[in-house]
C-alpha cells in the first residue's frame, strides 16, 4: 500500500476552528468571572458599609450635642458642662488647671466659680 504524503498531518482548518473557539470561550469565562466578582464585591460594599439605622444616628447626635454644649452636670456640686472645643483651649492655655478640676470635681467636669 502506498502512502500519501499528507495522511498524517494535522489538518490546518480544523485547528484554527478548535483554537478560535477557544479563545472565545476562554474570554467569556473570564468576562463571566470578573462580572461575578464586581457582582459580590457590590453586595459586600453594600453590606459592610450600609446606612446607619436611625437609632444610630439619633445616639450619635445626642452625643454630639453633648460635646458641643453647655449644661449643668450637678447644679447642687456646682458642676457645669463646657463645649469640648473650649475645653481644650482652657487646657491648652493652662494645663494645671485642668488636673486641678479634674480632682477637684471627681468627675473630670470643671467647677463652677
Amino acid at each position: 500500500m502506498k502512502r500519501s504524503g499528507t495522511e498524517g498531518d494535522p489538518k490546518t482548518g480544523l485547528t484554527a476552528v478548535v483554537a478560535v473557539v477557544g479563545t472565545v470561550l476562554l474570554v467569556l469565562t473570564i468576562v463571566a468571572l470578573q462580572a461575578l466578582y464586581y457582582h459580590v464585591e457590590d453586595d459586600i460594599y453594600a453590606e459592610l458599609y450600609a446606612e446607619p439605622n436611625l437609632d444610630l444616628k439619633m445616639v450619635r447626635a445626642q452625643q454630639l450635642e453633648l460635646l458641643n454644649s453647655y449644661g449643668w452636670v450637678d447644679r447642687e456640686k456646682g458642676l457645669v458642662r463646657i463645649p469640648i472645643d473650649r475645653a481644650m483651649e482652657l487646657f491648652v492655655a493652662d494645663p494645671n488647671a485642668g488636673a486641678v478640676a479634674a480632682g477637684a470635681a471627681g468627675e473630670g467636669a470643671a467647677k463652677t466659680p
